[in-house]
């Protein structure tokens, strides 16, 4: 159930609702519907599903002004995901959230770090004293961390989402998450005990390796709240023993460094007369014993990390694309001075030096301070989203032309496409009228379909001949589509005694939606191409008014189709939008607007304030990745192809393509594709005479065109 701010449209693909599972399998949800008085509530019902997690993905048409909008959310079936993790790349997770998981780390860090020291690195009573006060305090640290995630939920709740009541925090928190807080709570009981063994005379030894023990558990709890313990496919296992042994060896590796300092910090201070003879040499003793052991903890550690790393990115370049790849790189940077310490350490010890415990003493507390630095980033890892979120997996993308046929109707040609990416593409083409209705094609017809590049001169494809599927449809295997970048595919449709009727469509190769957002490169940018898109983009927003006509889709084979005409307000008038579809007419005149759905009447109401060119324009702020194509033609006029890429706070990644009049340097026509977008504009006019004017209410209202399909 969806709630939203304005009136939800009905019709034309709104609205729409996907839910995919991790490998972007569509689950099959129910049709999404509009309900409630208020229309301003979506639903759509889902099949029972297992455990996993799974994204749904929506667009939805405002009634009020036309505007289609469209997003995503994850939601997770099971345990298995912390709180305050973000859900879809991109996300943010929550503050309090990353450093509640970094403070229970540490407080386990502390726990198996003094149970190793004790059990394997310490002979005697030396294992007692601070020790334990050092992990009792990681036992204290856990459990309040651990809590946090119960109440800071409720007390801070992500903007604009209700709060839970405690019981429901309760309620929400994965399974593991309760073993964590029963293994700190018993570690804290068998420290405390731990601490009195001194008064009793003798160590317990087999005490030492239940608590070690113990704390494996918290640090378990926290791999089974990971993004490996997340997965479903084939690779959960694997990527969840990585992500266990990557968190041990860690944790061993940091608490060990921690315990150690404070072990030997008294015989490092020790002189004159306090000192002992045997202080210093156990202190040695001990770092010595330590250094093999950490070596072995420190290359299990890098060799998972690797392995965590290659496992949640889809490929190389999300390691610099990407913030949970940065953060990788960040957590690297600061790890590489750690090893080289660690390094130092252990070559220094190897010469068996006297007194190096206290030569060491500053370079050991700074390896120790770069560790925790690198648990921080470890964190943030577990908190964030992987990349590998953003890829639909959709299995093919169904996209819609609308065509003029002989006796005045406007049917709907639909081209279905996949896997859009360099190679052997698949095609399928049907057709419907105006009522949604399929048109089906006979097996006397004729289909053909061409593709040319968009990005180079002389890459082009003759038209192929398509076969009649038997169901009313025609299908068509090319390898035609042979580079990455923006393709122009024809559609060519022949019946008898009819005149041919013929629908582009615009492609972008590989397909964010079906291949992944990572598997769109990003060029240099080309100054010439950064050139014409700067002049083309200032002459859209110096213009007094503009007009174009929209095809707008979802990739699932509706589309919304409209005419925009859009003044400045220039004169001291207010700036004016007129939307025309099948569904709907909207009259936008400053903050006054009048809107009609269909044969009903018109209503007026105050709303946002219309846009302007200049407003329109803004939307390609953050522009980059410029590239020069190929020269084409658009209404006879020639037109320099350009390409690029917009990454904005305002709205979600999307690819554009641009066709620039050479003589003017106007844009002519823009496609663009984003998360379950794919538009057409065509630019009609500039600076003409547009005059939008109120309807006559009560007198004869402004007609809505009939002849656009109802889609």
């Amino acid at each position: 159930s969806l709630q939203f701010s304005e009136q939800v449209d009905r019709g034309a693909g709104s609205p729409a609702i996907r839910v995919v599972d991790e490998g972007g399998y569509d689950v099959g949800a129910g049709l999404a519907t509009v309900t409630g008085d208020d229309g301003r509530r979506v639903e759509a019902t889902m099949p029972a599903v297992a455990p996993g997690t799974y994204t749904v993905i929506w667009s939805a048409r405002s009634a009020i002004d036309g505007h289609t909008l469209a997003g995503s959310y994850a939601f997770r079936v099971g345990g298995g995901r912390a709180p305050g993790a973000a859900t879809v790349a991109g996300e943010r997770p929550a503050g309090w959230a990353v450093v509640t998981r970094w403070l229970t780390f540490l407080g386990a860090a502390l726990i198996v770090g003094g149970f190793l020291v004790a059990s394997m690195i310490i002979p005697g009573t030396m294992a007692l004293g601070r020790m334990p006060i050092l992990a009792m305090a990681g036992c204290i640290l856990g459990l309040i961390a651990s809590l946090g995630d119960i109440v800071l939920p409720v007390m801070r709740p992500p903007a604009e989402m209700i709060a839970p009541s405690m019981m429901e925090a309760m309620q929400g928190l994965p399974d593991a998450f309760w073993a964590r807080v029963v293994a700190l709570a018993a570690s804290l009981i068998l420290v405390v005990a731990w601490s009195l063994t001194p008064r009793v005379g003798s160590r317990l030894p087999a005490l030492e390796w239940f608590g070690l023990a113990l704390g494996l558990v918290v640090l378990l709890g926290l791999s089974m709240t990971s993004h490996a313990a997340a997965r479903t496919d084939a690779w959960r296992l694997p990527a969840l023993a990585s992500n266990i042994l990557h968190q041990w060896s860690v944790a061993l590796w940091a608490g060990g460094l921690a315990h150690i300092g404070l072990i030997a910090l008294p015989a490092w201070r020790a002189t004159g007369a306090t000192a002992t003879a045997d202080a210093r040499p156990a202190a040695d003793g001990m770092i010595r014993r330590f250094s093999p052991l950490a070596l072995g903890l420190v290359i299990v550690a890098v060799l998972t990390g690797v392995l965590n790393a290659g496992l949640a990115l889809p490929v190389v370049r999300t390691l610099w694309e990407s913030t949970y790849g940065r953060v990788i790189l960040i957590k690297v940077i600061v790890l590489l001075p750690a090893l080289a310490l660690a390094t130092f350490h252990r070559t220094t010890l190897r010469r068996h030096l006297a007194g190096a415990a206290y030569a060491l003493r500053l370079t050991l507390r700074a390896e120790t301070a770069l560790v925790l630095l690198v648990v921080l980033g470890g964190s943030v890892l577990a908190m964030l989203a992987p990349p590998a979120a953003d890829v639909a997996g959709a299995e093919a993308i169904t996209l819609v032309m609308p065509v003029e046929t002989s006796n005045e109707r406007t049917n709907l040609v639909r081209l279905q496409a996949a896997p859009l990416e360099p190679g052997v593409n698949r095609f399928a083409v049907t057709m419907v009228g105006p009522d949604g209705l399929s048109i089906p094609l006979s097996p006397g017809d004729l289909v053909r379909i061409d593709a040319v590049s968009l990005e180079e001169e002389g890459i082009a494809q003759a038209p192929v001949e398509a076969s009649w599927d038997g169901e009313g449809g025609f299908v068509a295997e090319t390898n035609a589509l042979s580079i990455d970048g923006w393709w122009r595919i024809g559609v060519l449709i022949r019946q008898a005694g009819q005149p041919d009727m013929r629908a582009t469509f615009v492609l972008l190769l590989p397909d964010p939606n079906l291949q992944g957002v990572a598997a769109v490169e990003l060029p240099e940018s080309d100054p010439l191409a950064q050139e014409i898109y700067e002049h083309a983009v200032d002459t859209l927003a110096d213009a007094e008014s503009v007009r174009y006509h929209q095809v707008l889709g979802g990739g699932t084979g509706l589309a919304y189709v409209a005419d925009y005409a859009i003044s400045a307000g220039t004169d001291g008038d207010p700036a004016a939008v007129k939307i025309s579809s099948s569904a709907m007419m909207v009259i936008k005149i400053g903050e006054r607007e009048w809107l009609r759905s269909g044969d009903a009447p018109w209503r007026e109401r105050t709303g946002t304030a219309a846009i302007g060119p200049a407003v329109l324009a803004e939307q390609y702020e953050g522009a980059a990745h410029f590239h020069l194509g190929r020269m084409d033609t658009i209404d006879s006029r020639s037109a320099q192809v350009i390409s690029f890429f917009v990454d904005n706070e305002r709205y979600v990644p999307a690819w554009y393509a641009w066709w620039v009049d050479i003589e003017t340097g106007a844009l002519l026509q823009e496609a663009m594709v984003s998360r379950s977008h794919y538009m057409l504009n065509t630019f009609r006019g500039y600076d003409a005479d547009v005059r939008i004017e109120p309807p006559e209410i009560g007198g004869t209202p402004v007609a809505v065109r009939p002849d656009l399909p109802r889609h």
